[in-house]
């Protein structure tokens, strides 16, 4: 790749970034104006800030998610440089068309001299495959519910357990050890965003209001990010994903303002949590030793 080719590279993901740090700005701007800021006591604020940095924390798992997928095309790169360039090219997510933080990913992959088909291809297998595949697990559990509004706590977490045992050993023998590994990490993710969902529901509502309802309507939430996922267009699945968690939950016994409140919540948080993720990606973007 010429230096000029690369410079070109490198200005077209800054430009990325720079522009989807301004939607991401306009979003936060919104929910903070939908949401009555004084009538949340201290700790509810803390707890939003503590959820901000779990979901940042949880972003992690998506590079390790990708570079699994990078090794499965025979690629190598450091884990390090990969989490750099997934957290600093994925806040394109929230630019209209959905497509940018792709862009951004396989400019900046090139950047580092990696082969532009292997790349693309890591990616089909990481979007099409790897995320919608392991959040299918949730899929089970999340009907059963729907269905029979009676059923106990136990045959939820049971048919949980055993979905996700199913998809590891589908990845461990019948694929390679690359796939595990990239649905192992997608399954700690996917986890961590029901974790979010259920206790801000939870800090709005009780937790003794309904605990076998927060597991489930976690369950749900997983779901409804798929939904937002596979929707042509939608950046980083606004609004599809509050619309089905809202369709869905509405089955439960949570009163509907609730339900507003904590899909207000919970995208402020991934939103915060998106935002401390391309921060620390953009100081690991100027390393370059470890």
């Amino acid at each position: 790749m010429t230096p000029s080719t690369k410079r070109l590279l490198h200005w077209a993901g800054s430009a990325l970034a720079a522009v989807a740090l301004v939607f991401v700005c306009k979003r936060l701007w919104v929910y903070a104006s939908q949401i009555d800021l004084s009538a949340f006591p201290l700790a509810l604020w803390g707890v939003i800030g503590g959820l901000s940095i779990v979901y940042g924390l949880a972003n992690l798992c998506l590079p390790r998610l990708w570079l699994a997928c990078l090794h499965r095309q025979g690629v190598d790169l450091p884990l390090w440089r990969a989490v750099a360039i997934y957290g600093y090219s994925q806040i394109g997510k929230y630019i209209p068309g959905n497509v940018a933080h792709l862009a951004g990913r396989q400019a900046l992959a090139m950047l580092e001299n990696l082969p532009g088909k292997a790349v693309a291809a890591s990616m089909v297998w990481e979007n099409i495959l790897l995320l919608c595949v392991t959040c299918g697990t949730f899929l089970l559990p999340a009907l059963v519910p729907l269905f029979w509004r009676t059923c106990p706590l136990s045959l939820v977490l049971v048919l949980f357990v055993c979905m996700c045992a199913a998809l590891l050993c589908l990845g461990r023998y019948l694929l390679n050890k690359h796939i595990y590994n990239g649905m192992f990490w997608t399954l700690v993710f996917f986890i961590c965003m029901a974790f979010t969902w259920g206790v801000t529901l939870a800090g709005i509502t009780g937790l003794s209001s309904a605990p076998d309802w927060l597991l489930v309507s976690s369950i749900w939430y997983v779901i409804a990010w798929l939904v937002g996922f596979v929707t042509p267009g939608a950046p980083a699945g606004l609004g599809m994903r509050e619309a089905a968690i809202l369709l869905l939950a509405k089955n439960g016994p949570f009163p509907e303002e609730a339900l507003l409140l904590a899909c207000l919540l919970c995208r402020c948080i991934s939103v915060l949590g998106d935002v401390l993720f391309f921060g620390a990606s953009l100081t690991m973007q100027k390393i370059k030793t470890i």
